[in-house]
């Protein structure tokens, strides 16, 4: 028996995230909006889950005033800090090429994975009739050759 994704997992949240920036990729959004979103789907948010999502977002967002420090990798932990993130917090972002492509592979391979079950399916239905008719056959050649045995 298969056993069941929890409610978090299946509703994945970076997956969820991404489609929150596609949506908004032609007015903006800001870590704000975000973080409410994320409200949404886990309404009680530890503050270490809060700080990693907000590092998150300005990785996958672009934002004019800190990109350059997000693209040169120039993050020191200082800029990771809280509090000097929320500066940024109400600055408009759209969500990145690079993390765009992410959610496209994603749905790339969601798909790819559709189609290899289905693909299975059809392989053990072929296997079968396969089975089932070579039984078949065997039935036919047994029972014509004990036609054949008849004593005269």
């Amino acid at each position: 028996m298969s056993k069941k994704l929890d409610p978090f997992l299946q509703e994945n949240i970076f997956i969820k995230s991404l489609e929150f920036g596609i949506r908004n990729m032609h007015s903006g959004t800001t870590f704000n909006d975000f973080y409410q979103f994320l409200k949404t789907m886990q309404p009680n948010i530890q503050n270490d889950f809060k700080h990693y999502m907000h590092v998150w977002f300005y990785e996958n967002f672009y934002v004019n005033v800190i990109y350059d420090q997000v693209k040169d990798l120039r993050f020191t932990s200082s800029t990771f800090q809280s509090t000097n993130l929320e500066k940024f917090d109400s600055e408009l972002a759209i969500i990145t090429a690079d993390a765009y492509q992410k959610y496209v592979d994603y749905q790339e391979l969601k798909v790819a994975y559709q189609s290899s079950k289905e693909a299975s399916k059809y392989a053990i239905i072929a296997i079968c009739v396969t089975a089932l008719v070579g039984l078949i056959q065997i039935a036919i050649t047994l029972f014509q050759n004990s036609d054949n045995i008849k004593p005269h």
